[in-house]
């Protein structure tokens, strides 16, 4: 059942350097994610891209629009546009394809610290477990913003706190631009990778906070997956 009754949507922005290739493959997986977990799009939750340094107006690369068509996610109707901190200051999760785009984010608006994490940041969140559901939610946008606060929360405790240092290998998702085809279906196998842990995780907190009993760490887990 799709869910539709809402407050003012969770609003979820992508960032990269172009908005040509990973932020515009993300925007669209994100919103199929959601989609296919019973969030209205975009009634109920709201997802964007922009680019540091974007192509404005610019439609995604040919290889990212096919990498997406591979995967049934529809392209159509995309135009790049440009980081502002307009942008970053209306989002609730700020979702970042390197530590370059996220540090970038934080500079801008530096109160966004707390809400904006890499897309691999907030996946290795995700895989540490279920999240408390959200006691307060009343609608559903709601219910998603509290558990995505939540697990970017729990992404900014890992980042400072963390004993072993992390890679930047291991938090960035690599340009695929001018690399071929090949490039881009890496790329985006790593993006729906992060994403679908990362909001299935979300969505299934939500869930369980407007509709049942808090669940247990393998009902929680097994619907991240």
């Amino acid at each position: 059942m799709t869910i539709t009754a809402s407050a003012r949507p969770w609003s979820v922005l992508v960032v990269c350097t172009g908005n040509v290739c990973r932020s515009p493959m993300a925007e669209r997986m994100a919103a199929a994610v959601l989609r296919s977990a019973g969030f209205a799009v975009p009634d109920v939750a709201l997802v964007g891209s922009a680019g540091i340094s974007a192509w404005v107006d610019e439609p995604m690369q040919p290889e990212a629009e096919a990498a997406l068509a591979a995967r049934g996610v529809d392209a159509a109707g995309f135009r790049a546009r440009r980081l502002t901190e307009d942008l970053v200051t209306s989002a609730d999760l700020v979702l970042c394809a390197s530590r370059e785009h996220r540090a970038a984010v934080v500079t801008a608006v530096p109160v966004a610290l707390r809400r904006a994490c890499t897309l691999r940041e907030l996946a290795r969140a995700a895989e540490l477990g279920p999240l408390a559901p959200p006691a307060a939610a009343t609608d559903p946008a709601s219910a998603l913003r509290a558990a995505g606060c939540a697990l970017a929360a729990r992404a900014l405790a890992a980042r400072t706190g963390g004993d072993a240092p992390i890679a930047a290998a291991d938090d960035d998702v690599a340009d695929p631009l001018g690399r071929g085809r090949a490039a881009f279906e890496t790329c985006a196998d790593a993006i729906a990778d992060a994403l679908t842990l990362a909001l299935r995780l979300i969505c299934a907190t939500a869930a369980v906070a407007l509709s049942g009993p808090p669940p247990t760490a393998a009902d929680v887990l097994g619907m991240s997956r």
